[in-house]
């Protein structure tokens, strides 16, 4: 008995898995992703890539995920996002949400206790009077820490100290 339990279990763990699989195959108003490099530091104007930021979005919420390559770990990571593309030529000090504010931008700001592995922010399109279609400018900032020597470093998607253009996926 509890074998004939054990494997309708698994049985209905991969339906499951199948259907939702299915469904996102298919189309659940999930935009493609766009990725970015993580350039940490600017050792004689090269940056060292320590990992990726990944862009997606809904019909209603843009997401952005900070993953750094082992060994390097997350311990905070700033978000500057908005519709002016005056973002693509001004460096906006990480955590300054006024200057960010200022350019009609949503700024997160995150500390972390303990360097996590990735992290990830999402930010509703309406607080950024964003549409499906439309492009976003985004700075992607995060303070990184190499786990083996104690290294850290300031680090940025895309190019060092750096804004980017991100399409939004049709919705």
């Amino acid at each position: 008995m509890r074998k004939r339990i054990a494997l309708l279990s698994l049985a209905g763990l991969v339906s499951l898995g199948a259907i939702v699989l299915a469904a996102f195959m298919t189309g659940n108003d999930v935009s493609a992703t766009g990725y970015y490099d993580l350039i940490a530091g600017n050792r004689g104007g090269v940056g060292e890539n320590v990992g990726e930021v990944a862009i997606w979005n809904t019909d209603t919420d843009m997401t952005i995920q900070y993953s750094p390559d082992s060994p390097w770990c997350l311990t905070e990571v700033h978000v500057c996002v908005t519709t002016n593309p005056e973002l693509l030529t001004k460096w906006l000090p990480p955590g300054n949400a006024r200057k960010c504010e200022d350019l009609g931008g949503f700024h997160v700001g995150v500390e972390f206790d303990m360097c996590k592995n990735d992290h990830t922010v999402t930010i509703p399109l309406s607080a950024i009077s964003a549409d499906c279609g439309e492009t976003v400018y985004v700075q992607a900032h995060a303070v990184v820490e190499n786990r083996c020597t104690g290294r850290q470093e300031t680090a940025y998607g895309n190019e060092f100290k750096a804004s980017f253009a991100h399409p939004l996926c049709p919705c």
